[in-house]
């Protein structure tokens, strides 16, 4: 099987689930981190080995409702980053203290059982001949299974959450009452562009990204409004070198950082109404030349930093972007989901206008269970707070729509 054979395999899951329920509640969050675990094992552990949640789980859930040990387990152990990237002294302290480093040996026995199928289904000689990440340390570790997983760990984990945020921000930001017109555009674009077969769209992953300005708008948009990892990307100087920055000079050793939360958020750079969800920045305008809106958009480029920059960058970057545009051409461009929106018995209060993104906890010490009322009565906009650990998410882990 080649590699966009799998990837348009596990995409079709995605949409035969949502389609097989029209009609019911489901929590995309949910359905799409079962999507991205699916994709990034099997790239991790071969494609005959990846994980098959979007098969196996229900994502409707009792009362909205959505609980899996494993996924909660990869959840806690995310919600860590920020002690493991900023102040490492402190984390086990942050991991016992909280019962994380409990929950999260849940996840750690998948992924070792995982590792240790494919290590007794493979020999040695096989390992090397396959193209999965798994085979290509098999050697560079030594057959050091604990060093295999600890990378491939790693791996799956930032794979799956980051895309599983992004894809929940595109989801959300297109059901607003306020975007309608950008889910139509792009349903017009998506099925003027590919064809359909038994229902499903037929993605050309060569015209995903030369013929498809608005869906590629769209999801720059929500890279830049929500990334999926906002916060500050610490590194310093090398030694024997000075860096040089805005006539300031600083001296090796220095830790430097910026963010990407600060770096989207240049009015200088993107316009207006900074905090909103708008596409159109991302598209030429009418009184734009091709040369004038190149450059702008280089300029965009250049203040973005969804997956870092230089050679620290995300390394699997094209598999996410790749996986995200396919998944978006595939869901928004299928006429039985076209309809979705918020699930007004988790969402009472929809906002209907433009209005600013939220960031942080704000009423997070609001209890969903004990507090049911008062928590369906928030509105949209607060449930979809980005919850800031290191890598963002939905307040309350969760996105309910009708399909």
């Amino acid at each position: 099987m080649k590699h966009h054979e799998f990837l348009t395999e596990k995409i079709h899951d995605c949409v035969d689930f949502l389609v097989s329920n029209k009609g019911q509640d489901i929590d995309v969050y949910a359905v799409f981190g079962a999507l991205a675990m699916d994709v990034v094992t099997g790239f991790e552990f071969g494609f005959n080995s990846s994980s098959s949640f979007l098969k196996q789980l229900d994502f409707k859930g009792k009362n909205l409702s959505f609980k899996n040990e494993i996924f909660d387990s990869f959840r806690d152990s995310s919600s860590l980053w920020f002690w493991v990237c900023m102040v490492p002294q402190l984390y086990d302290y942050v991991a016992y203290i909280s019962g994380k480093d409990v929950t999260m040996k849940t996840g750690r026995s998948w992924i070792w059982q995982k590792l240790q199928q494919v290590a007794n289904d493979y020999t040695p000689e096989d390992l090397k001949k396959a193209d999965h990440t798994m085979s290509l340390l098999f050697d560079k570790y030594d057959r050091d299974l604990a060093k295999i997983g600890s990378e491939i760990a790693d791996h799956t984990l930032a794979g799956a959450d980051t895309t599983q945020t992004t894809l929940t921000y595109l989801m959300w930001e297109l059901s607003r009452p306020c975007n309608t017109h950008w889910k139509q555009k792009v349903h017009e674009e998506i099925t003027n562009t590919f064809a359909t077969k038994d229902n499903k769209v037929v993605v050309d992953y060569n015209k995903l990204d030369t013929e498809l300005p608005i869906m590629n708008a769209i999801i720059k948009e929500n890279f830049r409004l929500h990334a999926a990892i906002p916060g500050s990307e610490r590194r310093f100087v090398p030694p024997g070198k000075t860096l040089k920055v805005g006539g300031y000079s600083i001296v090796e050793g220095t830790v430097v950082s910026t963010q990407p939360f600060s770096l989207h958020r240049n009015e200088d750079v993107f316009g207006d109404n900074i905090n909103q969800f708008n596409p159109e920045r991302w598209l030429k305008k009418s009184d734009e030349d091709d040369e004038t809106y190149e450059n702008r958009i280089r300029m965009f480029e250049r203040n973005i930093m969804t997956f870092g920059q230089g050679n620290r960058m995300c390394l699997g970057m094209h598999l996410a972007v790749t996986e995200i545009k396919a998944t978006v051409a595939s869901i928004f461009g299928n006429r039985d989901l076209i309809n979705y929106k918020l699930s007004e018995k988790w969402c009472k209060n929809i906002v209907q206008s433009p209005t600013d993104v939220l960031m942080g906890y704000g009423k997070k010490l609001l209890d969903k269970v004990d507090n049911r009322d008062e928590y369906l009565e928030l509105n949209d906009i607060n449930k979809m707070r980005m919850a800031d650990t290191y890598t963002i998410s939905p307040l309350y882990d969760e996105c309910w729509i009708t399909v």
